[in-house]
């Protein structure tokens, strides 16, 4: 059998091959966890699966994700797993990547131990308003726009952002402007973190137990442009606004349970208070998604 460090260059195989493939990748790590987990005392099991597990388990929560790949293979191999080397090889396909990990569950019947967990690439724009929502509870006042970050744009271009946050798949809370009203994309994205969090109207403000319980998503929007035709309108391509006096409404787009056209402008009529047989301004504009 490979070991683990040879499995952890076939990852970087994997992700080499996503790199020349220039698209988005999901890498799935099949596979049980131990074969031995119930208690000596019960015929043919070993309190190793047990340990195994629970190791397994934590490295993975704490990110700890380099001391997988030499996992001890005593323990692994008296546990009689199943999943460590697939998981060896997902991991070579974070190589050099900074990334966030999330156990979702965990169980063991019938002596078998199955788990489910995530590995993410971090992206810089959710962490910069992840930051942002964090030092405002702790601090109390809105974060400055750090000078180390990897992307110029963060710096030297101005565009509307939303950011939105849900808990357990439901709305959390989803702040944003169309056009920029700070003098860098990151002071913008730090303004509608925070105003995300703690100052949208129909959700009371973020609390600090909370936070590792949420997920985040900026939409960075391009220049909004007038719309004469209904048909050149697509609710997973394009989000809407429509405009009628002082009466505005946005609705971003790709959204759950919005798929047809009709759906989308019901909803951003209704929030902007027009009825769909007044003469209104209709736009639509693209986004970039960093979730």
């Amino acid at each position: 059998l490979f070991s683990g460090e040879k499995l952890y260059e076939l990852g970087k195989l994997i992700k080499k091959a996503s790199e020349l493939l220039n698209r988005k990748t999901i890498v799935i790590a099949s596979g049980d966890l131990s074969h031995k987990l119930t208690k000596e005392s019960y015929s043919g099991y070993s309190p190793k699966g047990e340990k195994f597990d629970r190791k397994l388990i934590e490295l993975i929560k704490e990110n700890k994700l380099k001391e997988i790949v030499n996992f001890d293979k005593n323990l692994a191999e008296e546990a009689g797993e199943c999943g460590l080397r697939s998981i060896q090889t997902i991991l070579g396909a974070f190589e050099d990547l900074e990334v966030e990990t999330k156990v979702y569950s965990y169980e063991g019947p019938f002596g078998v131990g199955y788990g489910c967990a995530k590995i993410d690439v971090v992206d810089e724009y959710v962490k910069l308003a992840k930051e942002s929502i964090r030092t405002f509870l702790d601090a109390g006042e809105k974060m400055k726009l750090p000078k180390n970050l990897n992307k110029d744009d963060f710096y030297n271009k101005k565009a509307g952002t939303f950011v939105s946050l849900k808990k357990n798949g439901d709305l959390r809370g989803c702040i944003g402007t169309i056009f920029p009203t700070k003098e860098s994309l990151g002071e913008e994205i730090i303004e509608n973190a925070v105003s995300a969090a703690f100052r949208d109207p129909r959700f009371y403000p973020v609390k600090k137990e909370e936070l590792d319980e949420l997920d985040y998503s900026v939409d960075v929007l391009e220049k909004p442009e007038e719309v004469q035709d209904i048909r050149d309108l697509n609710p997973d391509k394009y989000g809407v606004i429509v405009t009628k006096g002082s009466r505005k409404g946005v609705l971003l787009p790709n959204l759950e349970g919005v798929e047809t056209v009709e759906k989308q402008l019901d909803i951003v009529l209704r929030k902007a208070g027009i009825d769909k047989e007044e003469d209104y301004n209709l736009e639509r504009f693209k986004v970039i998604r960093h979730k």
